[in-house]
C-alpha cells in the first residue's frame, strides 16, 4: 500500500502570536486530528522537528554552514508518513491538517517504498 509524507509547512512563526489558550486550543485539535488517523490504522510515524537547530551542508561549497539562514515562511516543522490505498486519500488527511486553518502548508509526496537500497 503506498505511503506519503506530509511535511507541515510554515506554522510556526504563527504560533508565536498566539496566547496560550490558543496554543491549547490548537494542540487539542492536532491530538484530535492523529487520533483519528491512527484509529484508522493510517498513520505509521510523526515526529516534530527543532526550531532552534538547522545545517546545511552546501557540497557546491563543500561546507557545513550553521546559519544564519533567510528567514522564510516554509520551514518545515514536523512530518507524518501515511499509508492510505490513493494519493485523493492521503489530500484529504492533509487537507484536514490543523496547520492548514492556521496560515501554514502540507506538502504532500508519496514515498518510494521499498526502492532505497540505503534502508534497512
Amino acid at each position: 500500500m503506498p505511503q506519503y509524507i506530509l511535511l507541515l509547512k510554515g506554522i510556526n512563526q504563527q504560533l508565536e502570536h498566539n496566547s496560550p489558550e490558543e496554543l491549547q486550543t490548537l494542540f487539542e485539535k492536532y491530538d484530535t486530528w492523529v487520533e483519528d488517523i491512527r484509529a484508522e490504522g493510517k498513520l505509521k510515524q510523526a515526529q516534530k522537528l527543532l526550531d532552534d537547530v538547522r545545517h546545511e551542508v552546501s557540497f557546491r561549497q563543500g561546507q557545513v554552514t550553521d546559519g544564519p539562514f533567510a528567514e522564510t515562511k516554509e520551514t518545515i516543522g514536523g512530518y507524518f508518513v501515511v499509508e492510505t490505498s490513493t494519493m485523493q486519500e492521503a489530500i484529504e488527511i492533509a487537507r484536514t491538517c490543523p496547520v492548514v486553518t492556521h496560515g501554514g502548508s502540507v506538502e504532500l509526496r508519496e514515498i518510494h517504498v521499498g526502492a532505497c537500497r540505503y534502508s534497512d
